[in-house]
C-alpha cells in the first residue's frame, strides 16, 4: 500500500475490519435464498444441486469469514496498476488466448455482480469518489483509481470462491443471491469512508476552490474585472441596509483576486479597539475590511445550506467561509438594534401543560407528532428561565453581539439551524427534543470558541446530543415512569451547562455526558448479563439445528434406510437428528458416539422390517425394548415433548405388534396376522424407498427454551386477538393499513442487530431492540424494557410488520441526519426562504 497516501490508509483498514461480516451476511442470504429458490423448483436434479449448494455455504461460512479479509487486504495493498481491472463486457480476440476459460469466467462472473450492484451505490460512491479522488492527489474526480471501487470486492469475493474448489456453476449461482447485501454493506462501508476523509481535511472534487490565477476570464466577465470566489458566485447580489444594490466582492474580501487566507498588511479590524491587522488565517478586503450588515446577516440566516454548510462544517482552515474576517461596526450597530426589540418584547405563549398531554390516551404508536422547534416555549418547571423562546432568543443574540469575527456569527446560527432540525425529528418523544432545543445555550456558548464543532464526529458537545438522543431510542412512551427517570438525568445535565456563562472549551460536555453514561451503565449491567444468558440460549439452539442438519443428511445416506417406513425415516431426519446433535455437543470431547444415539439406530432399522424380524423373532424380543428404552431416553435428554412423539411411537408398536404376539407354535398364523395387519395400516406404515431430509424452515426449542428465549410472547398476535375477550388494552388502538409483501420485505431487510422497534406484545405496545439475529435470517430475538426477550422466526417477523404490530425505527444518527438534511437544501430554496 505505499503507492497509496497515508490519509486514505483509515478506509481502507476500516473496509478490511468490515469484510468479515460483509461476507458473512452475503452468505447467509445467499444460503437462504437458495433454500427458497429451491422450493419452487420442480426438477428433482435442480433442488438437489440447489440443496447441496446451500449446504456447501453454511460448511464453509467460517473459512471464508477468515480468508476474505485475507485476500481483500492484499488487493487494496497491491499498487493500483498491478489490480487486475474486472471484464468490461468487451474483450478483443486476441486477448482471448491470453487468459485460461476458467480465468476469464471468473471475471466475467465477478464483474456481473459488480455491475449488478452498481445502481444500488450510485449515490454513496459518486460521494466518495469525490473526496477519494484529492485524497489520492487526483485532479478533478477519476472513480477508477478509487482503491475502495465495487469490481475490487467482487473479485477478491470470487476468488475466495474458487480457492475452496466449488462444483461447476456453483459461484455464480452463489453471487447471484448476494447482490443484496453486499450492495447494502459496500454503501454503509462507502458513507464510512466519505466520512473519514471529511474529518481528515479533505475537500471535496465537487465543490474545491482552485486559488490559482485563471489563464482567461470566465465567459461573460468584463475584461480585466476580478473573478468572485465560487461562494459569492452562489450567493449573488443582495442589497444592504443602506440601499444601494451590490454584488458580493465590491470593496469585500470576495472582491479581491486573492485567495483566502491573504494576510498583507492594510486589511485590518474595523472595530474600535481593533489591532489594524488580519487575525491569522483570515481572509482580506477593502478599507474597514468586512461585510455589509445585510450581507452577513443574509448569509448566516439564509445561504448557509447546502454545499457552503458542509464547507463551512467539514472544510477547516480551507473553509470558503471567511471565519477570521473580523465584523464591522455597522453589524454591531444592527444587533444592537435587535436587542432592543428583545428586551422590549413580552409577547411569549406560555407552556401549555395541558396541550402536552391531550393524547395522552392514545396507544404511543398513534399519538400525533408534537411540534416542538426552535421558538417553542418550555416547562420552566424542568428549564427556569430558558424555558421561554424570548430568553433563549436574548441569550443568542447577546452572543452575537460579543462575536468578533464572521466565524462565530455563523457558528452561532449553525447551532441555531441545527438545534431546529433536531428538534424535528420524529423518531425522538417530544420531551427530549424539547431538551435539545433548552440546551441551545450552551451549545451556543462553545461556538464561540469552536465554531465548526458540530462538524467534528467525535466533539463532546455533539456527542452529548447523540447520545442522550441514542439513549432516548429506549422509550416510546414519555409518560411512563422509566422514561421520566432518564428525562430527569439527562435534564439535570443540560440544566448545569446551562448555568455555566461562559465556556472556553468542551470538557464540561464531556464531563456530563460521562456522569450520563455511568448511570446508564450501572442500569444496563445488569440486563446485559441477563440478555447474554438468553441469547447464549438461541445460539446454542442454532448451532445445534444445523448439526442436526448435517447429521441428517449423513442419515439418509445409510444403506439400510432402503425399505423403512417413511414415518421412521421422518423421525430419525427429524428429531433423532436432534438428539444426536445434542449429545455431540454437550458431551465431552474425544466421544465417538455420545450416549450410544448414534449406534441404535442400526436396530431401531432392523426392528422395523417385518421379513427380517420374523426370521429371527429371538432377536426382536432381545431388542425392541431396548430400542425403545434408548429413544426415550434420548428425546428426555433432548427435552422433547412426549406428546410430539406419540404419532412415532403410536406407528413403531404398530410395527411391532405382530412379532410380539408371535409364539414359535403359531408362526404361520402370526405371519398372516402380520400381513393382514399392515395391509390394514396407513401407508406410512409401508415399506418405503429411501428419502432425502427436507429443508427444516424453522427453528426447532424445546419448550423451556421456547419460554426462555420469548418465543410464546410472539405466537399468534393478530388484530382479531386486540379485539379479543380479556383485559382491556392499556390505550385505545387504532387499527393501521397492512404493508404490502414488498413494503414488509423491505423493512425487514433494513433491520439490523441494535435496531429498534415498536411491537405489540401482551396488549401493549412495547419498545424492544433486535439483539440477535440468526445467520440464516430465520430467527431473530427482540428485547424489550426490563429484559423481556421477544423471540420470532422470518415468517412471524413477516406478518408481525406487515400487520404493523412490529414498526422498525429508522436506525441514522441523529445530529448527522440533520446535517444532511440541511445540505441537502439547494442554496437556491434558501436564499427563497
Amino acid at each position: 500500500m505505499s503507492a497509496l497516501p497515508n490519509i486514505v490508509r483509515p478506509c481502507l483498514n476500516e473496509a478490511v475490519a468490515r469484510s468479515g461480516r460483509m461476507v458473512e451476511r452475503c452468505m447467509d442470504h445467499a444460503a437462504v435464498a437458495l433454500e427458497e429458490e429451491l422450493r419452487r423448483r420442480t426438477s428433482n436434479a435442480e433442488r438437489q444441486d440447489m440443496a447441496a449448494a446451500s449446504r456447501e455455504l453454511t460448511r464453509l461460512r467460517a473459512s471464508w469469514t477468515t480468508r476474505f479479509p485475507q485476500v481483500l487486504r492484499a488487493a487494496l495493498e497491491s499498487p493500483p496498476a498491478k489490480i487486475a481491472p474486472a471484464y468490461q463486457g468487451t474483450l478483443r480476440p486476441s486477448s482471448l488466448t491470453l487468459v485460461d476459460d476458467g480465468e476469464l469466467m471468473r471475471s466475467i462472473e465477478a464483474s456481473r455482480l459488480a455491475q449488478d450492484i452498481a445502481p444500488l451505490l450510485d449515490q454513496p460512491l459518486t460521494e466518495l469518489n469525490a473526496f477519494m479522488s484529492p485524497a489520492m492527489g487526483l485532479e478533478g474526480v477519476q472513480p477508477h483509481h478509487n482503491p475502495l471501487r465495487p469490481e475490487i470486492f467482487t473479485q477478491a469475493l470470487r476468488t475466495v470462491m474458487g480457492e475452496f474448489d466449488p462444483q461447476p456453476g456453483w459461484p455464480a449461482l452463489w453471487m447471484r443471491h448476494m447482490k443484496d447485501p453486499l450492495a447494502q454493506d459496500l454503501a454503509q462501508l462507502y458513507r464510512a469512508a466519505t466520512k473519514l476523509l471529511k474529518q481528515s481535511g479533505v475537500a471535496s472534487a465537487s465543490y474545491r476552490v482552485v486559488t490559482g490565477v485563471a489563464p482567461l476570464a470566465p465567459a461573460g466577465s468584463r475584461a480585466g474585472e476580478p473573478e468572485r470566489s465560487s461562494w459569492a458566485n452562489t450567493l449573488g447580489p443582495r442589497s444592504s441596509q443602506f440601499g444601494e444594490s451590490r454584488p458580493f466582492g465590491d470593496s469585500q474580501p470576495f472582491g479581491s483576486s486573492r485567495p483566502f487566507g491573504d494576510s498583507r498588511p492594510g486589511f485590518g479590524d474595523s472595530r474600535p479597539g481593533g489591532s489594524g491587522r488580519m487575525p491569522s488565517g483570515g481572509g482580506g478586503g477593502g478599507h474597514g475590511g468586512g461585510w455589509s450588515i445585510a450581507s452577513l446577516v443574509n448569509m448566516a440566516r439564509q445561504a448557509l445550506r447546502g454545499p457552503l454548510l458542509r464547507d463551512f462544517l467539514f472544510g477547516g482552515a480551507a473553509s470558503q467561509v471567511p471565519v477570521q474576517q473580523p465584523l464591522e461596526p455597522a453589524y454591531y450597530a444592527q444587533v444592537d438594534q435587535e436587542l432592543q426589540a428583545l428586551e422590549a418584547r413580552w409577547d411569549d405563549a406560555p407552556y401549555d401543560p395541558t396541550a402536552a398531554r391531550r393524547h395522552e390516551h392514545l396507544a404511543p404508536v398513534d399519538r400525533p407528532m408534537r411540534a416542538v422547534g426552535i421558538d417553542s416555549p418550555l416547562d420552566s418547571e424542568i428549564w427556569g428561565a430558558l424555558g421561554a423562546p424570548r430568553q433563549r432568543s436574548l441569550v443568542r443574540t447577546q452572543l452575537r453581539k460579543q462575536a468578533e469575527r464572521v466565524g462565530q456569527v455563523v457558528g452561532l446560527e449553525v447551532v441555531r439551524q441545527l438545534v431546529d432540525q433536531v428538534a424535528q425529528d420524529p423518531r425522538l418523544l417530544a420531551p427530549v427534543r424539547e431538551a435539545i432545543v433548552a440546551l441551545e445555550p450552551s451549545l451556543a456558548r462553545l461556538a464561540m470558541e469552536s465554531p465548526q464543532f458540530f462538524g467534528e464526529e467525535k466533539h463532546p458537545a455533539r456527542q452529548l446530543v447523540e447520545r442522550v438522543a441514542e439513549r432516548s431510542f429506549k422509550y416510546n412512551d414519555e409518560f411512563g415512569s422509566q422514561f421520566q427517570e432518564f428525562y430527569d438525568s439527562v435534564g439535570s445535565a443540560f440544566n448545569a451547562l446551562n448555568d455555566l456563562e461562559q465556556l472556553r472549551d468542551a470538557e464540561p460536555f464531556a464531563q456530563a455526558l460521562q456522569r450520563l453514561e455511568a448511570g446508564w451503565q450501572a442500569q444496563d449491567h445488569e440486563e446485559e448479563e441477563q440478555r447474554s444468558e438468553v441469547v447464549e440460549a438461541v445460539r446454542l439452539a442454532e448451532r445445534r439445528q444445523a448439526e442436526s442438519e448435517q447429521i441428517a443428511w449423513e442419515l439418509s445416506q445409510r444403506s439400510d434406510l432402503e425399505g423403512a417406513p417413511a414415518v421412521v425415516q421422518d423421525f430419525l431426519f427429524g428429531p433423532w437428528a436432534l438428539v444426536m446433535a445434542h449429545a455431540r455437543m454437550t458431551a465431552a470431547p474425544g466421544q465417538l458416539d455420545p450416549g450410544g444415539f448414534g449406534g441404535v439406530i442400526t436396530d431401531m432399522l432392523w426392528s422395523v422390517k417385518s421379513d427380517a424380524m420374523l426370521r429371527d423373532p429371538a432377536r426382536a424380543f432381545e431388542l425392541i425394548p431396548r430400542v425403545l428404552g434408548k429413544l426415550r431416553e434420548g428425546l428426555d435428554l433432548l427435552g422433547h415433548p412426549p406428546s410430539d412423539s406419540e404419532t412415532f411411537f403410536r406407528a413403531l408398536e404398530r410395527l411391532h405388534r405382530p412379532v410380539l404376539k408371535l409364539r414359535a407354535r403359531h408362526r404361520r398364523q402370526s405371519m398372516e396376522s402380520l400381513a393382514m395387519d399392515l395391509a390394514a395400516d396407513d401407508d406410512l406404515l409401508l415399506p418405503a424407498a429411501a428419502q432425502k431430509p427436507q429443508v427444516v424452515e424453522e427453528l426447532w426449542l424445546a419448550p423451556g427454551e421456547l419460554q426462555a428465549c420469548g418465543f410464546e410472547d410472539t405466537l399468534p398476535s393478530d388484530y382479531a386477538e386486540l379485539q379479543a375477550d380479556g383485559p382491556a388494552p392499556e390505550r385505545v388502538q387504532a387499527v393501521p393499513t397492512p404493508l404490502g409483501e414488498a413494503q414488509a420485505e423491505s423493512l425487514i431487510a433494513g433491520l439490523q442487530e441494535g435496531s429498534w422497534v415498536d411491537l405489540f406484545s401482551r396488549q401493549q405496545w412495547r419498545r424492544a431492540q433486535l439483539v440477535w439475529a440468526g445467520t440464516k435470517g430465520t430467527l431473530f430475538m427482540f428485547v424489550s424494557h426490563g429484559n423481556r426477550p421477544h423471540s420470532m422466526t422470518r415468517r412471524s417477523l413477516h406478518r408481525l410488520v406487515a400487520s404493523r404490530l412490529l414498526r422498525p425505527l429508522d436506525n441514522h444518527e441523529v445530529v448527522q441526519h440533520a446535517i444532511e438534511t440541511l445540505s441537502a437544501r439547494p442554496e437556491r430554496e434558501a436564499l427563497a426562504a
